[in-house]
């Protein structure tokens, strides 16, 4: 199952030195202004609420929440500077926090995001899916895959038939190496693995070790591979870098 974390990954810390900024600027406009102390002492326990929340891993409670089918525009926004998600279901709707949290470059720009694309701001929603595919995109978040450590050695890809610990590491190392190809030709199986003469690409040299298997096994892997419902959803800046065709 596919994991998300945050690229920034103390975006969380940093929101909460913003939010306690905040505080700061608060008490001094009070002295000049009518901004309650009861506001600024319930923002103060806020704080300390949010905190307590964030010891439980914010990065569990944000793949928690992607997996619903769609979060709320505050949900969303607690996810993209790294606060844990579930404390939107304690704080009040007219907190200052949300104040705090509406200056923040993140909710600027996922209130730009197009509207038909993924938000509804009339409802109030996030589409998931869709949320998930712009956060990657705008680099807040990358994925990232189960360990290969924990994968059962008999186990094996029902699709592909290719075993287990083979295949999450063609699946976390192939897109990355595919990425940073600059040439201006798709590259071939035959170029990722071995040609009939034997000449040995570089993908293959660089993961060899780690798959344990021949140059051969490594391009049957790969022709299996590249028929599967896993690369026929990758990104066309990856599937534009390799062509099945042998040259």
């Amino acid at each position: 199952m596919k994991k998300y974390k945050l690229i920034e990954e103390n975006n969380g810390k940093k929101t909460m030195d913003k939010l306690n900024f905040f505080v700061y600027v608060h008490e001094l406009i009070a002295k000049y202004d009518d901004i309650s102390k009861e506001k600024i002492n319930a923002l103060k326990t806020e704080i300390i609420v949010i905190e307590s929340f964030q010891e439980a891993s914010s990065d569990n409670s944000l793949n928690e929440y992607l997996r619903y089918k769609y979060l709320t525009i505050r949900e969303a926004v607690f996810c993209l500077v790294g606060l844990n998600p579930n404390i939107v279901k304690v704080i009040k709707d007219d907190s200052l926090v949300y104040q705090a949290l509406k200056e923040t470059k993140e909710f600027e720009h996922l209130m730009r995001a197009e509207e038909d694309e993924f938000i509804s701001n009339s409802k109030g929603t996030v589409s998931s899916k869709g949320f998930i595919k712009w956060m990657i995109e705008n680099e807040y978040v990358y994925t990232a895959e189960e360990s290969i450590e924990n994968v059962d050695p008999k186990a094996k890809d029902k699709e592909t038939g290719i075993p287990m610990h083979r295949y999450k590491i063609y699946t976390q190392t192939l897109p990355e190496y595919l990425k940073q190809l600059k040439q201006l030709n798709p590259i071939s199986t035959n170029g990722l693995s071995t040609t009939d003469a034997g000449k040995i690409g570089e993908y293959t040299i660089i993961n060899q070790v780690t798959l344990n298997r021949s140059p051969g096994t490594i391009r049957a892997d790969l022709g299996k591979l590249y028929k599967s419902a896993w690369w026929k959803n990758q990104p066309e800046e990856i599937r534009s870098k390799w062509e099945i065709k042998h040259k």
